[in-house]
């Protein structure tokens, strides 16, 4: 999701209802804010953050650009390709440009309900939390992930396991029943109205019994909903080393953005050798 902040849109001219829809729209906003308010960083730009020892955010950005992280058969890393490499430019330049900034997570977090951050591309999740802090402070505006061009944006679901072991008969059917309630229309309900994730039954959506008035009262979930037909799985590495390269991969991303380390041999480096790790 790209959450952003709708007054610093009008102060800089732009109109909050028409959102970026390609990177370079979103390069565009941010220079316009920060010639608006004199801000730059987080202020006048964008920010993104992926979970601490995942890589699903970047994984989104290089589907975008039609680029993959991996072969389809899990063999061999494409971190490096051409379309990959493409997306890692575009961080490079909005970062060059004073439009991306490198910071931690609590701190974009903090930093955006407290004066309110330009744009923050993140997950869902935290749609919640945001529209706490941004309440009568400013208005809290989001839209469907940003692309390339003509090329719409491919985003990631990653998403969470449970898993309910024991032994006991007893304890494995109470686990199973607790498993039903917790992805049914009901279960399903608690998850998004609460804590603003996007539905995870697209049929309980325009229900009444269940979303269809909070989806009503809450807009900002309907560019979720929208871009769900483009949804792509993200990624994992094989193998016992596939933390090892998960970070390999990171710590590339990150230098060759923040860095100044060069981005069209950054990637290739890291490549060789994360290859190296993958199983034979």
């Amino acid at each position: 999701m790209l959450f952003y902040n709708a007054d610093l849109s009008r102060k800089a001219g732009l109109d909050p209802d028409a959102p970026p829809k390609t990177w370079a729209e979103v390069e565009s906003m941010g220079l316009a804010i920060n010639k608006a308010t004199g801000a730059s960083g987080i202020e006048g730009g964008i920010v993104g953050a992926g979970a601490v020892g995942a890589d699903w955010l970047a994984q989104s950005v290089i589907l975008s650009n039609g680029g993959r992280t991996m072969s389809p058969d899990r063999k061999t890393l494409t971190f490096a390709e051409p379309a990959a490499v493409g997306a890692i430019e575009m961080l490079r330049k909005l970062h060059d440009d004073g439009m991306l900034e490198n910071a931690a997570f609590p701190a974009i977090l903090e930093k955006m309900n407290v004066s309110g951050v330009a744009m923050f591309l993140n997950s869902s999740a935290i749609r919640r939390a945001l529209i706490a802090g941004a309440e009568v402070k400013y208005e809290l505006r989001a839209a469907m992930m940003p692309g390339f061009g003509a090329k719409l944006a491919s985003t990631t679901n990653s998403g969470s396991g449970l898993s309910i072991l024991s032994a006991d008969p007893v304890k494995q059917r109470a686990a199973w029943e607790l498993t039903k309630f917790l992805t049914s229309k009901r279960g399903y309900t608690i998850v998004t109205s609460k804590i603003g994730y996007l539905p995870l039954r697209t049929d309980i959506v325009n229900d009444p019994a269940y979303l269809g008035e909070w989806v009503k009262d809450h807009p900002l979930v309907q560019p979720n909903l929208d871009q769900l037909s483009r949804l792509q799985p993200w990624v994992p590495y094989p193998g016992q080393n596939y933390r090892q390269i998960d970070k390999i991969t990171i710590d590339a991303t990150e230098i060759a953005v923040f860095g100044g380390a060069d981005v069209a041999t950054t990637p290739k480096a890291a490549q060789d050798l994360a290859q190296s790790l993958m199983p034979n």
